[in-house]
């Protein structure tokens, strides 16, 4: 159901769902069929904003920062996604270690036909573990149903679910049919059904299992809409306990470019809805996403984050996000950036031979910074909240940025050479 947050994101009034938003990859907006959901997410000016790479860094109070995470993408000429490596940081050092590494294959028409997954856990091999078959509706970007197989011993794979797909008469999924892999068939499982209103909007959701003769509904969604068929409730039924289970309220702040939605799930102590979590979308006039923000009301306080989206030198797609953590909702530290790389430009994290490049003085500084870096590389310098206060192609080497105008306190400085990248922190203090 937490799925349902994400959503928010293409739902408003003044950014209706024609409307193309500038979305962070691999934090693509999925509808409730997960395998349905086809093409690329584009950006303001209708190009499609998919990195080749994303490069994760966590930030240390000891130090700068450490390499947290790095995802790898390879695409086919057609732009679909063929390859991804998911790498993550080794618990003794600062080395990428591969985690996963998915593949996929298309058809002549553009459509998924197969889908794998391996595993490489540290000190064994890479081996798969499950593989998806996908049987594509005609010549649609639907799938009339799926399969996926996991993997058993001596290589074999197994059935786990079969997914069927039922249609209505215009194209629209309105059965889900899960099976489940029973050694030597499959079982029938469970069923989703969508209503649609006569207009073509979302009216009901059912959850539905099977009894071993027939379909029993267990959950109901209904959706709610305005007057100019927004969003406005999504309410969830238990109906085997004839009770609610969870209910979604979206705001929307149209001068802002702004939606909120609040989560309340069923409280068993209070015998009632309770607030559990806030989610906020700001965009900025390009309707490119600019900040999010969570809430949560947990037991014995609140948890929360916040998530700044940044656009150098007004780029169309997110260039780099600011991750901060809260444990009161009011005070944020900043945890971590997650930086975007386009143009078939493959991060890596900053090797010794480039670091030893660089040299960044004085700092603590006060009216000006001295930094020699590689030639042809990128400077920005910005805030604790991700504002690019100067940006400079340096193309000789040698860089001076001036801080007479800035304040005292704590600055990034970030070095980008190709597919690299280096922070450091800088202190401006000229008392």
């Amino acid at each position: 159901m937490f799925n349902l947050l994400v959503f928010t994101a293409f739902v408003g009034k003044s950014f209706g769902q024609n409307d193309q938003l500038s979305i962070p990859h691999p934090f693509k907006m999925f509808s409730q069929n997960t395998e349905n959901q086809v093409g690329p997410v584009t950006d303001r000016s209708g190009a499609t904003c998919v990195p080749d790479s994303i490069l994760y860094f966590q930030y240390k109070t000891a130090n700068d920062s450490t390499i947290g995470n790095k995802w790898v993408y390879q695409y086919d000429s057609k732009g679909n996604e063929v390859k991804f490596w998911r790498y993550q940081k080794s618990a003794t050092n600062d080395d990428l270690l591969l985690l996963t590494f998915d593949s996929a294959i298309y058809n002549s028409q553009n459509q998924k036909i197969f889908s794998q997954r391996a595993d490489n856990p540290p000190g064994t091999t890479l081996t798969y573990v499950s593989q998806t078959v996908y049987f594509p509706r005609g010549n649609s970007s639907f799938n009339d149903s799926t399969i996926r197989k996991t993997a058993i011993n001596n290589g074999n794979f197994d059935n786990e679910t079969k997914m069927i797909y039922v249609f209505d008469g215009n194209e629209r999924v309105v059965k889900q049919i899960e099976h489940l892999g029973n050694g030597t068939g499959w079982d029938i499982n469970s069923m989703i059904e969508t209503v649609f209103t006569i207009d073509g909007k979302i009216d009901s959701i059912f959850n539905s299992s099977w009894n071993g003769q027939k379909f029993v509904r267990f959950g109901q969604s209904k959706y709610s809409y305005d007057a100019q068929d927004s969003l406005i409730l999504i309410f969830h039924t238990d109906l085997d306990k004839n009770r609610p289970s969870f209910k979604v309220v979206f705001n929307y702040h149209l001068v802002a470019n702004s939606v909120k939605n609040e989560l309340s799930v069923w409280d068993d102590f209070t015998q009632g809805l309770k607030l559990y979590s806030q989610n906020w979308f700001d965009y900025d006039d390009e309707k490119r996403l600019e900040f999010t923000q969570q809430l949560y009301h947990i037991i014995g306080g609140i948890s929360a984050g916040r998530q700044v989206y940044n656009y150098p030198n007004n780029a169309d797609c997110v260039q780099f996000i600011n991750n901060y953590g809260s444990s009161d909702g009011l005070a944020f530290n900043f945890s971590s950036r997650i930086f975007y790389y386009y143009g078939n430009i493959i991060a890596t994290k900053h090797p010794a031979g480039w670091q030893n490049q660089i040299s960044i003085s004085p700092n603590p500084a006060t009216d000006f910074l001295k930094i020699q870096t590689p030639e042809n590389t990128r400077i920005q310098l910005t805030d604790l909240a991700g504002k690019t206060l100067r940006s400079i192609q340096n193309t000789n080497g040698q860089t001076e940025i001036n801080l007479e105008n800035l304040p005292d306190g704590l600055y990034f400085l970030i070095l980008m050479h190709g597919g690299l990248v280096f922070f450091k922190k800088i202190v401006v203090s000229k008392n």
